[in-house]
């Protein structure tokens, strides 16, 4: 008797469980999804996307482009994100149908093995919470949960903690003014310099290839975010953001990524600009105050940053010269630095 009873319930059993988990799923993709929903309507109707990851929020500020350009844009990015995710990044982007440039950022360190394997995992944690619809959404969700994976089942703590933070802006009257930001993500202004000694002594002190090895494999995402742009006659403008000039300074092996990505736009005749790059950069940036941390700018930075970048859109799009010029390569850019010119003053 108790056999039988025990098969006639766990059908009921199976179907509350599976009931249970969809409920659970559901009440994430609420936590987490709602609070973005304003930022990233396609009701906005956007007509500037820039998609990348952390460099990207912190180093572009729409308001900025807009005032400059009479544009109406937003970032699009996410913290750690992969190559692959900024297809996925860009697919959200052409769902504004007013969409007509998107400025991609490619980071020396996204085109690396060690990236790849780092984030794969967290690169999907905040971008869940700005797709568009509930089937997308459960997809997702469904895909990365696996109870045998101690790394995927840590996803749905991190996404509940992202929207839930965001919740707290919401009660604590701050949302408006995260919402009105598009995006961008500002941070506060740390010495990130060099002295005299530590210069003499951190100079291509670390190879970078060897601590992030290239993968080449990443070129099948960015010719296929290249081929969208075209097939939605979309301007696509490729960047590399600006890294603080001690971690440029203290590292060897930028020229690689750069010959590659310039090499792969020249095919396809995107324009690339790398502006790590840029020719007195001291007029630009300054690593007392341009950074938060050696990779990201501060919201002094980046204030710079966004004007250069809405000069480099309008001379893209209108055909005009740009009004900065480059360095042919890092080997230039290294000898006429601050560090090189503090080096060779007595």
């Amino acid at each position: 008797m108790k056999t039988s009873n025990f098969w006639k319930k766990t059908p009921v059993r199976v179907i509350s469980a599976i009931v249970l988990f969809v409920v659970f799923i559901s009440a994430i993709i609420f936590v987490v999804s709602y609070p973005y929903t304003k930022i990233y309507s396609n009701s906005n109707n956007y007509d500037t996307a820039f998609i990348g990851a952390s460099q990207t929020q912190k180093a572009i500020d729409p308001e900025i482009v807009d005032d400059e350009l009479e544009s109406k844009s937003y970032v699009l990015a996410t913290v750690r994100c992969t190559m692959q995710g900024r297809i996925d990044q860009l697919e959200k982007a052409l769902q504004q149908d007013s969409l007509k440039t998107v400025v991609l950022d490619v980071s020396h360190y996204c085109l690396t093995s060690t990236f790849n394997e780092w984030v794969t995992l967290d690169d999907r944690v905040v971008y869940f919470s700005k797709i568009s619809g509930v089937f997308n959404r459960a997809d997702i969700a469904f895909k990365s949960f696996n109870f045998f994976d101690d790394e995927h089942d840590r996803l749905f703590a991190e996404m509940i903690y992202e929207g839930l933070s965001i919740w707290k802006d919401i009660f604590n009257g701050e949302y408006e003014k995260i919402s009105s930001r598009r995006g961008y993500s500002p941070k506060k202004s740390e010495d990130q310099s060099f002295t005299k000694k530590q210069a003499i002594k951190k100079y291509n002190s670390v190879n970078l290839n060897e601590e992030y090895p290239f993968d080449e494999s990443n070129e099948k995402y960015i010719q296929q975010i290249i081929d969208i742009c075209k097939e939605n006659d979309v301007q696509l403008i490729i960047v590399t953001l600006p890294l603080s000039e001690s971690l440029i300074w203290r590292k060897d092996g930028w020229q690689y990524g750069t010959d590659w990505l310039t090499s792969l736009c020249s095919k396809n005749d995107v324009p690339y600009f790398d502006f790590n790059l840029i020719k007195n950069r001291s007029d630009y940036f300054d690593d007392s105050y341009s950074f938060s941390d050696e990779e990201h700018l501060s919201k002094k930075g980046s204030k710079v940053m966004s004007k250069i970048i809405s000069d480099t859109i309008y001379s893209v799009n209108e055909n005009t010269e740009l009004p900065y010029e480059f360095y042919e390569n890092y080997k230039e850019a290294k000898e006429n630095s601050t560090y090189a010119k503090m080096i060779s003053e007595n």
